[in-house]
């Protein structure tokens, strides 16, 4: 925020939970308790995260890209190939 806001000047990348009680946001003017925190949920059991190359910590938002990019990819090879003859 500025420095006439409520609040004060919080420097970037301060953690939520460190703001001060009076901050408001600059944009809409809301309290800090106007806020709920918003945690995106890894499918899948929180032991096996840790495995494999990476994908088991990805979100369904990012699997879905990579298997249904990977369909893309291999349907614009495919159609590739009859290009070809």
């Amino acid at each position: 925020g500025d420095v006439n806001t409520i609040g004060g000047m919080v420097p970037a990348g301060t953690a939520f939970a460190d703001l001060p009680s009076d901050w408001r946001c600059p944009t809409c003017r809301g309290n800090k308790g106007g806020f709920a925190a918003e945690v995106e949920e890894i499918p899948g059991f929180a032991v096996n995260q840790g495995y494999g190359i990476g994908a088991n910590a990805w979100t369904s938002g990012q699997k879905n890209l990579a298997v249904f990019g990977g369909l893309a990819a291999f349907f614009v090879l495919f159609l590739g190939g009859y290009g070809l003859s």
